[in-house]
């Protein structure tokens, strides 16, 4: 692995290098002769051949910016498209998105069916990755239907498939199988082997959950064979996995595990979206084998995959279409607004009419009154019976919070017995930290187990016992912590991930702001406005490296505390004061 990590470092300067001179070789070419747009086709193209992702969107902008200073419209559309699938297969999905929306319509403007069908179906393979199935089925349905149109064979395979995906993935594994096989037949006719792997793997896993194990072995094999002879990484990873999903529904584990380890090693460094999802298989695989440890040690990474990078780009795209709803939604209201103003005139012009009703309405009054009485009486049973219901859900609620207490604590010493028979250490500062982690969710639901209030934490005993905690955990006599905090509740969910951030920064502190010469000083200092809720976490120690950059770190714990911080709408800032200062603020939940 250091190999890899040395070599890589050397390459990836020459990577950006080429690129920068690509770039610099075409615009020259460019301003040669105005007529010329072949750059852009060059740039996308070259793109293409770059295995550094950051490299590739650095290539694939200057394309989008030279498209838009020339007024090439075309190259501008195919950029933005190139651009957007760069995002999306780098997994920053929020930028892919909104790259892509803006492809889309410059495509819808300029009336470019294929281009517009083409962001349909990546929008579609982005709300896909999060699993917002409902947004990727309009999406590749739109698609679809402008390739329809056009008469598009070879493309309507790929919305086939892309269809046949969502009806699987929603439990719907024989409408699924329909087009699945139309993508097939289409791909079969015209020999597109690659995307004709693609079909065979999803055949397979759809009769898999038919539980039709023969017919999906048969597809299995072809897929795996047809990845094995294109030599495509890509391609032999998915073959791979859906070979260990196979045999994870055969129950035999141990074939499973070794297409798993495959499909792992593939993955590395190519798809987020992929490792989780080979993880979790993995784990099932050691589940089923009753290796208790190394299900727990793939689950965990499972739960890493998934919460630190998806759930937060998910987020930050949910927002983002649910912004767009709210738009509509107003539009909506104003028309119901007009149409209600128009009723209340009609209402004023028949009051005359209504008061010959006057005398009957009394009479119902008395009769309406009466059924009022009796409706109270029985509301008055209801509202006893939903009181004494509230208290045993209550109950409840604190039986699972102390349940899931107890789970993270088996969860911990699960994580220690496997810390105990690792030497590596590298291996056991992972596994330590993933304790640390552990233990400051747990406390959470320890903390609402006590408590009578069973949606809101406090912050300063719970910050307490983290701290606490931490200076059991390294149990370093030469570091002290001070706390300074003022009396804050927060809901659960973000006390969690405030309690989180706190962990993540003392553990950092402990572990590389002190070289042991001398007694060590923390100071954590917790303050709250009519706003905001502000963490101050400072050392005296050796303070930050100043190249720090906390969006592109390589140390998952500070990772950790930009994305929660993140997550809570709220902002970073670090700098060198007598050590190393870390500032955390975010908006009070509304």
């Amino acid at each position: 692995m250091r190999k890899f990590c040395f070599v890589f470092m050397l390459v990836l300067p020459f990577t950006f290098i080429k690129a920068n001179e690509l770039v610099d070789s075409l615009r020259k070419q460019y301003s040669q002769s105005i007529k010329d747009t072949s750059f852009i086709t060059k740039l996308i193209a070259e793109s293409k051949k770059i295995p550094s992702h950051s490299a590739k969107v650095d290539l694939l902008k200057e394309a989008v910016i030279i498209s838009e200073r020339y007024d090439y419209a075309e190259g501008y559309r195919r950029s933005l498209y190139h651009l957007g699938s760069a995002y999306h297969h780098s997994s920053q999905l929020q930028k892919a998105l909104q790259t892509l929306y803006e492809g889309l319509k410059a495509a819808e403007t300029a009336n470019d069916k294929v281009m517009s069908a083409n962001f349909y179906n990546e929008i579609g393979g982005v709300y896909y990755n999060v699993e917002d199935y409902n947004n990727a089925f309009d999406f590749f349905n739109k698609a679809l239907q402008i390739r329809t149109a056009l008469k598009d064979t070879t493309l309507m395979a790929g919305s086939f498939n892309n269809i046949g995906e969502i009806y699987r993935l929603k439990g719907n594994p024989k409408m699924a199988l329909e087009f699945y096989k139309q993508a097939a037949e289409i791909n079969e006719k015209y020999r597109q082997e690659k995307w004709l792997t693609i079909n065979y793997q999803n055949i397979s896993s759809a009769n898999r959950m038919l539980k039709r194990y023969d017919e999906a072995e048969k597809y299995a094999v072809k897929c795996t064979q047809l990845a094995e002879k294109q030599n495509s990484h890509i391609l032999k990873m998915y073959a791979y996995t859906n070979m260990g999903d196979l045999y994870n529904a055969l129950k035999k584990y141990d074939v499973a595990i070794d297409f798993y380890k495959m499909a792992y090693m593939l993955a590395k460094g190519v798809s987020l979206v992929h490792l989780r999802n080979v993880s979790e298989g993995l784990a099932k695989s050691y589940m089923g084998l009753q290796k208790f440890d190394s299900a727990a040690t793939y689950f965990q990474q499972h739960i890493i995959w998934k919460d630190s990078v998806m759930d937060s780009e998910k987020h930050k795209m949910f927002l983002y279409t649910e912004s767009k709803q709210r738009t509509d939604l107003a539009k909506t209201e104003i028309e119901n607004l007009k149409m209600s103003k128009e009723l209340s005139d009609l209402k004023l012009l028949e009051k005359d009419e209504e008061r010959l009703y006057y005398i009957l309405g009394i009479i119902f009054l008395v009769i309406f009154a009466i059924v009022l009485f009796f409706r109270f009486y029985e509301k008055k049973k209801i509202n006893k019976r939903l009181n004494l219901a509230l208290k045993e859900r209550e109950i409840l609620l604190k039986e699972v919070h102390h349940r899931v207490k107890n789970n993270f604590q088996l969860i911990y010493s699960m994580l220690n017995l496997q810390s105990s028979s690792i030497s590596d250490k590298l291996s056991k500062e992972i596994l330590s930290s993933a304790k640390s982690r552990v233990n400051a969710m747990a406390i959470i639901h320890d903390k609402i187990y006590q408590t009578d209030d069973l949606s809101s934490v406090k912050l300063k005993p719970y910050f307490e016992h983290i701290i606490q905690l931490t200076e059991k955990h390294f149990n370093d006599s030469d570091v002290k912590v001070e706390l300074i905090a003022e009396e804050t509740e927060l809901d659960i969910e973000s006390a969690i991930s405030f309690g989180l951030i706190l962990n993540e920064l003392l553990n950092n502190c402990y572990m590389h702001a002190f070289d042991h010469t001398r007694e060590g000083h923390i100071t954590v200092r917790l303050e709250k406005s009519n706003k905001n809720i502000g963490l101050h976490v400072k050392d005296d120690g050796k303070g930050l490296p100043e190249n720090l950059d906390m969006e592109n770190l390589s140390t998952l714990g500070l990772e950790l505390v930009y994305l929660l911080t993140v997550q809570l709408k709220g902002e970073v800032k670090h700098f060198n004061d007598n050590g190393a200062n870390f500032l955390i603020s975010f908006p009070l939940p509304a």
